[in-house]
């Protein structure tokens, strides 16, 4: 089952820290696509969910040396407080 998760890195100086990211996620076996933007610091990837879990992902980031964390956004929103009974 495909998967995508997105992390929020750190530790990147340069836009070679984010290619060597990118092909670390990207040579993990179950990885489909890896993608890793250095201006948002942030990484998009495409991944066989029966294989992979987002923690696999998090640590090959901080194997290479980086830091990760997977965004949660996709997260259902709170629903909004009921409103107050009417006054008598």
């Amino acid at each position: 089952m495909r998967e995508q998760a997105r992390l929020e890195l750190s530790g990147m100086t340069c836009a070679s820290c984010a290619a060597r990211i990118e092909k670390s996620l990207s040579r993990l076996e179950g990885v489909e696509t890896a993608s890793v933007n250095f201006a948002t610091g942030k990484a998009v990837v495409s991944y066989d969910g029966e294989r992979l879990q987002p923690a696999d992902l998090v640590a090959r980031v901080a194997a290479a040396g980086y830091g990760a964390r997977l965004l949660d956004d996709e997260a259902p929103a709170a629903p909004p407080p009921p409103p107050p009974p009417p006054k008598p």
